[in-house]
């Protein structure tokens, strides 16, 4: 599975989604205190939401203590709609290029059929 593009939507700074292209070599570039870092940090989060997953698949709609200590609502969820927003989520999607046999497997494994591509969200639903 290759990365292809990614979006980040309620996480620290970021409130609105972009969706992000990704090559053999991506980089972000912006002024301090854009959310150039809190993007990666959200990636890296989706991936560790994946891992968990990849784990005990049947914890779909893990609980929150699973992310232990990942996610953090008063850091984690934007400062500017905890207030109005106490009940939200998080979510970073993901779209994965997958290979022939990738594919393969996960037809034989699901019984679904992909087109070349697979989509991925990581939600992370938040509250006080």
């Amino acid at each position: 599975m290759k990365l292809v593009s990614f979006s980040v939507q309620n996480y620290r700074s970021i409130t609105t989604t972009y969706k992000i292209q990704m090559s053999d070599m991506t980089v972000l570039v912006g002024k301090n205190n854009e959310g150039k870092s809190n993007i990666l940090r959200a990636l890296s989060l989706a991936m560790d939401i994946m891992e968990i997953y990849a784990v005990n698949p049947r914890v779909l709609n893990m609980p929150y203590q699973y992310l232990r200590g990942r996610y953090l609502w008063d850091r984690d969820y934007p400062v500017s709609l905890q207030e109005k927003n106490p009940i939200g989520s998080s979510s970073i999607d993901m779209t994965f290029e997958l290979s022939d046999t990738e594919l393969q497997d996960i037809r034989t494994a699901t019984g679904i059929r992909l087109n070349s591509t697979l989509p991925v969200r990581a939600s992370i639903m938040t509250g006080k």
